[in-house]
């Protein structure tokens, strides 16, 4: 997705958590900056990055707008802090 424009992805992301993620369900997405995909009703979500928000603003500083709130420090590939299975996404 890194060549598509975010008026490009989101749409289909959107449609994506529409489809799979269900309400009263809980979970996590990963690195979601200031993108962070519209859930439905009645779920949680807690947002990961390998970096606070603090030092995502100075690192990504041409993106505009209100980040989402990192909540967990957390290698996005490995997830070591989140247990299996705790989570329903």
């Amino acid at each position: 997705m890194s060549d598509l424009s975010p008026d490009q992805f989101m749409p289909l992301r959107t449609q994506l958590a529409a489809r799979f993620i269900h309400p009263r369900t809980q979970g996590i997405e990963i690195g979601a900056l200031n993108y962070a995909l519209p859930l439905p009703a009645d779920c949680t979500v807690k947002y990961v990055d390998k970096s606070t928000n603090e030092d995502l603003r100075k690192f990504w500083t041409g993106h505009h707008g209100e980040y989402a709130p990192v909540d967990i420090l957390d290698d996005g590939a490995t997830l070591a802090s989140v247990p299996d299975g705790s989570l329903d996404f």
